[in-house]
């Protein structure tokens, strides 16, 4: 008698999925089976957003049945953890902080020089040896963590340390400028601080926390937003991330942001990567630092002007006094409060758009 077949765990014709089981599944290794999962998790996600704004009762029971069948937002985790680790954020966060020397040592502070706990040559190699400059942490906020990887470079930077003093580091504030003149001699700061947020933690020292329900305090040195922009099940929330991320960011900070390629180049409500970067550099106030793209994903590093300082500086005025070169004169007077359909055809089948309200100013 021969074997029976096993059952596979695919996605049905009605677009559910069978009930995952009792016993936590394995880490996902099928790429094909992962595409799967986020792009049905996405779908019914905005469905459910859909018919809350409408008032559907009904439907959003029905459609958050079929999360749950699907294994819901655990499920689409553990897809997306196979998706980007083929990409990885981390290593690509950590290149572009080395190559800033904010690594691996923290963020140099200007005019800053040693008069104790100096450098030795034991302690690092000897270009970093040559800086005397006061140091301090980089505090980086890492929003949707699905995975640690950040968290373990801060423990290894840390580890390497060794409880040496490798120059001298001040407590992380808003500005150099608002340090106050005693120094940490007792304890060294390590050279990165990581705090890791997700709205579904996977992971003990990942903290549970709505980014979007965070008040912004200027207080980041660097923001990690990978991947996330695009689950934002809505287009004012996504413009309110944005908004929040630069808010988050200390004058000078960075954000890493990355999205999947389709989602502007298939948008309806996008004309290409340009739009998208005109409402990044002229409506929310970043400026474009460095960009690069893989065959399906977007990469930006993006950064808060030192002139935000201000706090009588609006948004506005920042965004109008950014360098915007590279944006075309098209885009130069949009104002993002509402989506606008350019693109039509089957080609154009995302819904991905971006409106940025007044209310988050």
């Amino acid at each position: 008698m021969g074997k029976k077949k096993r059952k596979s765990n695919k996605i049905s014709a009605n677009g559910t999925m069978r009930p995952k089981p009792l016993a936590p599944p394995p880490e996902m290794r099928s790429r094909k089976r992962a595409r799967k999962v986020t792009t049905l998790f996405h779908a019914l996600t905005r469905k459910v957003h859909e018919a809350k704004r409408e008032g559907n009762d009904a439907v959003v029971a029905d459609t958050e049945r079929q999360i749950a069948e699907m294994g819901g937002r655990e499920e689409y985790q553990r897809a997306s953890r196979l998706s980007t680790s083929y990409h990885s954020t981390s290593r690509w966060v950590l290149s572009v902080l080395t190559r800033r020397a904010w690594l691996p040592l923290g963020i140099p502070l200007m005019n800053e020089k040693i008069s104790t706990h100096q450098v030795k040559d034991e302690d690092c190699d000897s270009k970093d040896a040559k800086d005397k400059r006061m140091r301090r942490t980089v505090k980086l906020l890492e929003i949707g963590a699905i995975n640690t990887e950040l968290l373990d470079a801060a423990s290894k930077y840390e580890r390497l340390l060794g409880g040496k003093t490798v120059g001298a580091h001040r407590s992380n504030t808003l500005h150099a400028s608002k340090y106050n003149d005693k120094r940490s001699h007792d304890k060294i700061e390590p050279p990165l601080s990581v705090r890791a947020i997700d709205i579904n933690s996977m992971d003990e020292r990942i903290e549970e926390r709505d980014f979007l329900q965070i008040i912004p305090d200027q207080s980041h040195d660097v923001v990690v937003c990978s991947m996330v922009l695009n689950c934002v099940p809505n287009p004012i929330d996504r413009g309110k991330m944005l908004r929040l991320i630069y808010q988050q960011l200390c004058p000078g900070g960075l954000c890493f942001l990355t999205i999947p390629k389709l989602c502007i180049n298939q948008s309806k409500y996008m004309e290409g990567s340009q739009d998208f970067e005109a409402l990044l550099v002229n409506g929310v106030g970043f400026e474009l630092l460095e960009k690069k793209e893989s065959p399906k994903v977007a990469f930006w590093v993006l950064g808060r002007h030192l002139d935000s300082l201000d706090s009588n500086v609006s948004l506005q005025q920042i965004a109008r006094t950014t360098d915007s070169k590279h944006v075309k004169s098209k885009f130069k007077m949009k104002t993002w409060e509402r989506l606008e359909l350019v693109n039509k055809g089957k080609s154009f089948r995302n819904e991905f758009g971006v409106i940025l309200s007044k209310e988050y100013d």
